[in-house]
């Protein structure tokens, strides 16, 4: 009862600040194996629609980095069969002021080695260790990306991730933890990757779809939208009903959203949203005992304005180019800031991930916050573009040295 009433009060915050989950990438490196590992983790994070990522080194991170975030993938050279002494440093200045104060974060982990069988996996669970001490929930990864490369404890190349194993071992990892982050934080009970990333690669192996398919081969989510009418006199009625709906059909296969939000212009107006992994599963939910039940008695007390079967217009982010020698690599940041102190918008998530994902496509660095800390006093980071994201309330302190870079 106490699990679940503590899994209730996390929802409910959630839904109050009007935000997804939040990653943190933190990571050192000194010839830049290390950095370019914490950048595919941070894409493999950024799959999941809604997360929060930042990408940081130890130079740039502060304490409340870890503070803000719900997730680590912590990432360091192996050095001499161990972690990196500057990222052991940050773990021991980070302890004197939050030890004790930051327990229940699911974290996972990652290392670049001189050559294979040069110590990676050995730092890995040292630094899982070091997490550990922190109250920190570490998870291992039972996933093959390929015949021969998995990722048991952590992601672990050899230098720099040169070929298409590395890069996709460092991928699932970040993948796997925005999983997690996903199922356990924001109570998105359809992305248990039993559900969604194991599941596909069972599929290819099982020859359902073809070994080498790629993101394109794999079934496509489907959304659905359905706009309600219903009678103020019906409505407590009708919400207890589209909770048991709620509750059973976040359970279900392939269920990746499924929320009920009123309008804020119409009293008796309610908008459901949903997205499944495929059609499929989609008509599976036609199918269940809960649908079949529910929806006539809801249709019954209510009127259905429209109802909307469509697909995703965007579709998968674009792998972007890697430099060739000699290029540069874009330095450009952009700050999404989504601070909503009074009324929050139901689609500041979605507005957040979608400039998110724009950002990445056109080779940008996004940052996704409501802390005003990124905009607040001297020592405030500098971006090149900021997004004001649907906000409401004091975004930050006048008093303070704000935008004056």
């Amino acid at each position: 009862a106490a699990a679940a009433a503590a899994a209730a009060r996390a929802s409910e915050r959630q839904a109050a600040q009007g935000r997804m989950g939040r990653i943190l990438v933190l990571y050192h490196s000194i010839t830049g194996c290390v950095e370019q590992m914490a950048e595919l983790v941070a894409e493999g994070a950024r799959e999941i629609p809604g997360m929060e990522v930042r990408l940081r080194s130890c130079d740039e991170a502060t304490h409340e980095d870890v503070r803000w975030a719900d997730g680590l993938a912590v990432g360091t050279p192996t050095n001499l069969g161990g972690i990196a002494w500057r990222m052991k440093q940050w773990w021991d200045e980070f302890a004197a002021e939050n030890w004790n104060k930051v327990d229940g974060k699911i974290a996972t982990v990652f290392s670049s080695q001189g050559g294979h069988g040069g110590g990676a996996e050995l730092t890995c669970q040292a630094m899982a260790t070091v997490l550990l001490n922190f109250g920190f929930l570490t998870f291992g990864i039972t996933d093959y990306v390929s015949k021969i490369h998995t990722l048991h404890y952590g992601a672990c190349v050899a230098k720099q991730p040169r070929n298409e194993n590395d890069k996709a071992v460092c991928r699932r990892l970040g993948l796997r933890l925005a999983e997690w982050i996903a199922y356990f934080v924001d109570m998105r009970r359809g992305m248990h990757p039993l559900l969604t990333t194991k599941a596909a690669d069972q599929a290819k192996a099982a020859g359902t779809v073809k070994p080498d398919a790629t993101a394109e081969d794999l079934p496509k989510p489907v959304h659905v939208v359905v706009v309600k009418d219903v009678p103020l006199e019906n409505q407590e009625k009708w919400l207890k009903m589209a909770e048991e709906l709620a509750m059973n059909t976040w359970r279900e296969r392939g269920c990746l959203q499924y929320n009920f939000v009123r309008s804020g212009d119409t009293d008796n107006r309610f908008i459901i949203t949903e997205q499944w992994s495929s059609r499929a599963c989609l008509e599976d939910h036609f199918n269940t005992e809960h649908f079949k039940r529910l929806i006539p008695a809801m249709d019954d007390i209510s009127t259905t304005v429209s109802l909307d079967i469509c697909s995703d217009a965007l579709g998968r982010r674009q792998q972007l180019p890697q430099p060739q020698a000699g290029e540069t690599k874009p330095k450009k940041s952009v700050l999404i800031y989504t601070t909503a102190l009074d009324y929050v918008h139901g689609s500041l998530p979605a507005a957040a991930a979608f400039f998110s994902k724009l950002c990445v496509e056109k080779g940008f660095e996004p940052v996704v916050s409501d802390s005003p800390a990124l905009l607040e006093g001297p020592d405030a980071p500098e971006f090149d573009v900021i997004v004001f994201v649907n906000n409401s309330g004091e975004l930050f302190d006048p008093a303070k040295s704000v935008l004056q870079k």
